[in-house]
């Protein structure tokens, strides 16, 4: 059970993230509520993939629930959407990438051995968190629109500070969990 809830929070955050990038480039066909709700659902098929670990056809199913979920809610022509996909797909696995390089004694695998590995919730965090800011500065180059939309660069920042509040959080009851073993 700790699986499931460990990969819906992971998508959950992909979900936000993708649904933030395509509200600033493309126009939307349906209301922003139904919009949130068919991309969280599309990601919540990837948690059965998630569990295989295998990280080539997690990119690949990554890929296609991006490509239908930017299809289903947004007014794009195909290449487009195909475009932005791929984009979003290669972004995700450098921000990942780049973690895993960054600090090499974290686990990118949230199981092993059949219990949590407390260093995977923090690279999900760190990891998300690099691959919103990337994904905020593309969409200031493709954006739909010239005028800057304050209440989508503070819902963008709010994020941002809950992440990185989680991984304070996150340290915080580790050292207290280690200090009192």
């Amino acid at each position: 059970m700790n699986l499931i809830l460990y990969y819906l929070f992971v998508y959950l955050i992909e979900a936000i993230i993708l649904w933030l990038y395509c509200n600033r480039i493309f126009t939307s066909r349906k209301n922003t509520f139904l919009s949130l709700l068919i991309t969280i659902g599309m990601f919540s098929l990837l948690i059965p993939v998630a569990i295989l670990t295998n990280a080539a056809l997690n990119a690949f199913c990554s890929f296609i629930v991006y490509l239908c979920c930017i299809v289903l809610n947004y007014d794009s022509k195909p290449v487009w959407a195909l475009f932005h996909a791929l984009a979003l797909t290669i972004l995700m696995a450098l921000s990942e990438g780049l973690i895993a390089a960054a600090i090499p004694d974290i686990t990118i695998y949230a199981f092993r051995d059949g219990n949590i590995h407390s260093s995977a919730f923090t690279f999900v965090i760190l990891s998300k968190s690099v691959y919103l800011c990337i994904s905020q500065l593309v969409t200031r180059i493709f954006s739909k629109n010239t005028v800057n939309n304050a209440s989508i660069r503070k819902s963008t920042l709010m994020l941002y500070l809950i992440q990185h509040k989680g991984v304070l959080y996150h340290y915080r009851f580790s050292w207290l969990y280690m200090s009192q073993r």
